[in-house]
């Protein structure tokens, strides 16, 4: 790797890391790279290590203890990270978090995730966690703001915080997308996903929820949390045919899949009564595409991803015997 350009880098250490113990042989080019590409080949290393015990995964384990202490402070949380999930090894990753926090939008986001992680054994995290819920003055509470307050109002709930203070960070969080309308996909399902991490303590979140329902690109995550909550719908039908609206008109129609796959386990009446399988069924089988995309192969191989997923989750609902 010693020509990459930064973003070679990038897409090559992801690359690797999606292939896993079979990319094994890469290791020394991989631990060249680490000065270079300190942000992103960490996790590529630890992805790549063999699976059991032996001399290279202990090398890679020393190389990245060395970095999340002492290299780049760039790299040091991805160093952190991956060395936690080769070793489940905390120190250094309790060490990174925190200047982690103390930055911004994505950042602050995937801090506070890897934070909710460790759990209860993290909680000196607390402080740094409520720091990071003061908006950033130059931008105030923008969707990334909004996107690191879900995840880290999820990560102090998850360190042992009141579930009342979550769900009052939520609900702001929740209130701010609504209003905003456009442009909050992504806060949305951050949000949801930690209002669904709180269990039947983030109940008080569900009218919030459910005013999410009526827009599709909303939809599919609103869905996902009511069901976690423990929510049953009054009317199962129309929400399904929201989920259908989301798949076949809005970004991410596998998200929509995903939740239709939810409901449908929790209301097993849907797979005989209204029209959520027909319609599925003509979504899988036409001939007009239903994943956009500006890159028309990017188009083509969502597409027929969701296609076998449609497939494959109709297939199960004929065979599944009804309640």
């Amino acid at each position: 790797m010693p020509d990459l350009e930064a973003f070679d880098g990038h897409m090559l250490s992801r690359r690797l890391t999606a292939w896993g113990p079979a990319a094994t042989a890469a290791l020394p080019e991989l631990t060249a790279a680490l000065p270079r590409f300190p942000d992103d080949v960490p996790g590529a290393l630890a992805a790549v290590c063999p699976t059991h015990g032996s001399a290279d995964r202990d090398r890679v384990a020393g190389l990245l203890r060395a970095a999340a202490t002492h290299g780049p402070q760039a790299g040091r949380l991805a160093a952190a990270t991956a060395l936690h999930e080769l070793t489940e090894e905390t120190g250094p990753l309790l060490d990174a978090l925190p200047e982690a926090l103390d930055g911004y939008g994505l950042q602050v986001a995937n801090a506070a995730a890897k934070a909710a992680g460790l759990g209860r054994g993290a909680a000196r995290l607390r402080p740094s966690l409520r720091a990071a819920l003061v908006p950033c003055e130059e931008t105030g509470r923008d969707e990334r703001q909004l996107a690191a307050e879900a995840e880290t109002a999820l990560a102090l709930y998850r360190l042992g915080g009141a579930a009342d203070e979550a769900v009052a960070v939520l609900s702001g969080v929740l209130d701010d997308v609504a209003r905003a309308r456009q442009g909050c996909r992504w806060p949305v399902l951050h949000a949801a996903a930690a209002a669904a991490g709180l269990g039947p303590e983030g109940r008080p979140l569900i009218p919030a929820l459910e005013r999410l329902l009526g827009d599709p690109e909303t939809a599919p995550a609103a869905v996902g949390a009511l069901l976690a909550l423990g929510h049953r719908f009054t009317d199962p039908d129309r929400v399904a045919d929201r989920l259908l609206d989301a798949a076949e008109y809005a970004p991410g129609p596998e998200i929509a899949l995903d939740a239709l796959r939810e409901l449908l386990a929790h209301h097993p009446e849907l797979r005989t009564s209204g029209g959520a399988l027909p319609r599925l069924t003509e979504l899988a089988e036409r001939d007009l595409r239903v994943a956009a995309s500006d890159l028309v192969w990017e188009a083509v191989v969502r597409d027929e991803l969701f296609r076998a997923c449609a497939r494959d989750l109709l297939a199960r609902q004929r065979c599944a015997p009804v309640a």
